[in-house]
């Protein structure tokens, strides 16, 4: 079905780009992480957007720092950048600082900060290695942390911080989620608190927008259990919560 949605999109974007367009920004707004990767992926070959805009395109969904369409990103940005103008690089450059500054969190101290940004700095300069915004963005920071290294396989987005995995996941997969009726989860799911800053579970820190992403998931996945969940008579979050 994966292959069969993106290949139908890719198609549409060979014969009809406005309502292409109007597809591809519906699927990258999805709360399914799935649609948000078809929308990634296809934009690699839509022949409706110059390298400058898809680059563009790419900042406006403002999910730039989403892990569920992580490689599919990384694509676009070696398909694209090396073919996109000075502008669109500095532009480009910006939003990731900006993503990263607004991603911060008490798990995410200035080091992990910076390191996020020295992932993305070596992916840009992966893409173009002549690019000299990218190699003075990625140089500074190398300058300041030399006992830093590049990862072997920069479109895998989790990395070891000393002892820490900067990494957010929800405390819940969409397995466990659906594995029992959404009225079950009402008390653990409105009592769950993150952990104290820098306590881990596994390998990553649970967070509450990862597991409210979890829940949307579920309830989209199986509605009967978003209706268990959201019943007015024992919880009143739909809407006011």
């Amino acid at each position: 079905m994966i292959d069969l949605a993106l290949s139908a999109l890719t198609q549409l974007a060979r014969t009809e780009l406005k309502r292409a367009e109007t597809w591809f920004d519906l699927f990258a707004s999805s709360d399914v992480p799935t649609l948000r990767r078809i929308a990634r992926s296809a934009m690699v070959d839509f022949p409706g957007m110059t390298p400058d805009q898809k680059i563009e395109w790419l900042i406006a969904t403002g999910s730039l720092l989403d892990s569920a369409v992580y490689p599919e990103t990384c694509e676009l940005i070696n398909n694209d950048y090396p073919r996109t103008s000075t502008e669109a690089r500095r532009k480009l450059i910006r939003a990731i600082r900006d993503a990263v500054s607004a991603d911060e969190t008490e798990v995410c101290d200035v080091a992990s900060s910076e390191l996020q940004l020295y992932d993305w700095f070596d992916i840009l300069l992966r893409a173009d290695p002549e690019c000299e915004l990218a190699e003075a963005a990625f140089q500074e920071l190398q300058d300041k942390h030399p006992e830093w290294e590049t990862r072997e396989h920069p479109d895998l987005r989790s990395r070891v911080i000393g002892a820490y995995y900067v990494r957010r996941v929800s405390p819940w997969t969409i397995d466990e989620l659906l594995s029992r009726p959404g009225s079950a989860w009402v008390d653990d799911i409105l009592g769950f608190e993150p952990p104290a800053s820098r306590e881990f579970v596994g390998d990553g820190h649970m967070d509450e927008k990862r597991a409210a992403q979890a829940v949307r998931v579920a309830a989209t996945a199986k509605a009967r259990w978003g209706i268990e969940f959201c019943d007015p008579q024992r919880v009143t979050i739909c809407g006011t919560r």
